[in-house]
């Protein structure tokens, strides 16, 4: 069976903030006045994906993420779709990301795939049996944190049950 990696945007493979951060350039300004920080490691962690059908997943709406969605880095992964905060039930504050929503937006041919998430809040995610979860460490542009997505990589490619196509 095929693997989907569903991977979050703001904490993995970036940083959106209110502020700007101090020596720091901006990778994008989102509609909203927030400010969004590329992982500088984002990059080369989606190439070592290559292969995997790969879905981007954030809480924030449509409009928030499309200035995101445009960085090259991000755009020129060939990424299969991208889901937003619409795509998400909410709880309180917490959006809830929901893996039964995921499969209705996937292209038919990987609606019985293994789902694989890398996320930085997997309290947040709703799994069935056919999903998995690997939780990385939030990536911080204040604190320029290495996060841990050569790990991630490593443990994506080191199971046994995650096929590439």
């Amino acid at each position: 069976m095929p693997v989907v990696v569903v991977i979050d945007i703001n904490g993995v493979l970036g940083d959106v903030r209110k502020k700007k951060v101090p020596d720091r350039s901006v990778d994008a300004m989102l509609p909203s006045g927030q400010y969004f920080y590329l992982n500088p490691r984002a990059r080369s962690f989606l190439e070592r994906l290559e292969g995997y059908p790969l879905v981007l997943w954030t809480s924030r709406l449509k409009k928030n993420a499309r200035p995101i969605e445009q960085l090259p880095q991000i755009r020129d992964t060939g990424f299969i779709t991208m889901l937003h905060g619409e795509d998400c039930i909410r709880r309180g504050w917490h959006p809830i990301k929901q893996v039964w929503r995921l499969r209705e937006k996937l292209p038919a041919e990987f609606r019985d795939s293994t789902i694989l998430f890398v996320d930085d809040s997997p309290e947040y995610i709703e799994t069935d049996q056919d999903s998995r979860v690997l939780c990385c460490e939030s990536y911080s542009a204040q604190e320029g944190n290495d996060s841990n997505l050569e790990q991630i990589v490593s443990q994506i490619n080191g199971r046994k049950d995650v096929v590439r196509l």
